[in-house]
């Protein structure tokens, strides 16, 4: 039903626009037709690059997209081996990494993730990260504050 009501969508590197055809919209109070002409709903877009892909922003919002797993089996791991940590006292992290094949210089980077602000992972997992927040970036951080209003500044969701 809805296709009836648009005459035409163009789409741009720098718009999105529907034409909607006047005789479908109908006004709610008096059921009749609100518009005497064609009318155009025009949405500010931007295309962002996220590693090689490019991803498509409607106004401030990019469309939903499924969770990169890159991002979320780093963000697992991390809280994996932080639990793990905290079990076993006597366990250090480099013996953690190593059972999983990873050095110590990178397991040191990684495990900071499980003290990301839970509103960050909850984004992650949802597939709503920042379009150029990649497992790659964040493996290359420089420490990162503990403090959360500073890791949402870093990692661009403010």
């Amino acid at each position: 039903m809805l296709t009836l009501a648009i005459s035409r969508v163009d789409i741009t590197t720098s718009e999105f626009a529907i034409a909607v055809l006047p005789k479908v919209m109908i006004d709610s109070k008096t059921l009749t037709p609100a518009l005497v002409e064609e009318c155009s709903i025009n949405i500010r877009t931007q295309l962002k690059r996220r590693g090689c892909e490019l991803r498509l922003r409607f106004g401030d919002v990019e469309l939903p997209t499924s969770p990169r797993a890159s991002l979320v089996q780093m963000i697992e791991r991390a809280h994996r081996w932080n639990k793990e940590m905290l079990r076993d006292n006597d366990q250090e992290l480099s013996a953690i990494a190593q059972k999983d094949g990873v050095e110590q210089s990178s397991a040191s980077k990684l495990i900071r993730l499980a003290y990301l602000a839970p509103d960050i992972v909850e984004a992650i997992i949802k597939g709503r990260a920042p379009v150029d927040l990649t497992a790659d970036r964040l493996r290359r951080l420089p420490d990162f504050s503990a403090d959360w209003n500073e890791q949402r500044k870093l990692l661009g969701f403010v």
